[in-house]
């Protein structure tokens, strides 16, 4: 018998991090070719390849195609959205401070879709221009939202996203950006002070708000140990401040905040948040995203 299928994403929750992302119709093309042993392992390419015991691992930093040539099973899959950009303001140098830009959301499913014969469209954010949101990230109709950037300055709010970015102060406290539920978290609240802004949501953790002389940290990533190795994504960027302390990137590819100067880029194929920026000069992107899946295949 020939066939037909399309695969829908179903939700599910694993290692305590995050849930599924929102659906959306997964750009699939299943090959009508005769039934297959349902219990032959998968054998597929697409992304750099590598293996963990009885199962292989396909792990994409740039968008791509992955092809199930034979077999069926499930695949787990951690999509990781880009990272928003640091925030700054470059047409005010006395109050051209930004708030630190969030986490691009992290999306794990395990025990995974059912997928059989067929190409699957994977698409990886790539980093994100200073003072812009990040992309989202996707596969089989998973996706994973980009991290809000940070505020400008002047007591304006963060951008919401997968995580949002942290506000800054003025004559009133700049309001954080909102993360996505079950993929980030909210920014930090800028302080009354203009010197100093909040940090951007992780997606372990908020965003810290900001003190009169010390900018707030980026908020923590999480954990994954898809890859057969424990590694942290989704850190936020932290605030940018013109004098005191500036903010740290949250662990998971979140970059630093500047202290008179341009914040760090948060870490490619991390999902980072970039680092506020202070005084308008430089660039701080946040960090491309990354798809990564895993099957048994022995």
């Amino acid at each position: 018998m020939r066939r037909l299928a399309m695969v829908w994403a179903v939700g599910a929750v694993a290692c305590g991090s995050v849930s599924t992302g929102a659906d959306a119709p997964p750009s699939v093309q299943v090959d009508a070719a005769p039934t297959a042993d349902s219990n032959a392992p998968i054998v597929a390419t697409g992304g750099t390849i590598t293996t963990d015991g009885d199962f292989q691992i396909h792990r994409f930093t740039t968008s791509g195609t992955f092809e199930i040539k034979s077999g069926s099973g499930p695949v787990v899959s951690l999509i990781v959205g880009g990272g928003g950009a640091g925030g700054n303001s470059p047409t005010n140098p006395t109050t051209g401070i930004g708030g630190g830009g969030g986490a691009g959301g992290v999306v794990y499913t395990d025990p995974g879709d059912d997928l059989g014969p067929g190409r699957y469209e994977v698409v990886v954010a790539p980093r994100s221009p200073i003072a812009s949101s990040g992309n989202n990230s996707s596969f089989n109709g998973r996706i994973a939202t980009g991290g809000g950037h940070g505020s400008i300055g002047g007591s304006q709010a963060g951008s919401p996203g997968g995580s949002g970015g942290g506000g800054c102060g003025g004559g009133s406290p700049g309001t954080f950006g909102s993360g996505t539920a079950g993929q980030g978290n909210n920014g930090g609240t800028g302080g009354t002070s203009m010197n100093a802004c909040a940090g951007g949501g992780g997606a372990g953790g908020v965003g810290a708000d900001a003190a009169p002389d010390a900018a707030g940290d980026g908020g923590q990533g999480v954990e994954n140990a898809i890859t057969g190795t424990l590694v942290r994504y989704g850190g936020g960027g932290g605030g940018g401040t013109i004098a005191g302390t500036a903010g740290s990137g949250g662990m998971g590819g979140g970059g630093a905040g500047g202290l008179g100067g341009t914040g760090v880029s948060g870490a490619d194929n991390t999902g980072g948040g970039g680092g506020g920026t202070c005084n308008g000069t430089g660039t701080s992107t946040g960090g491309s995203g990354v798809v990564i899946l895993r099957y048994r295949y022995r």
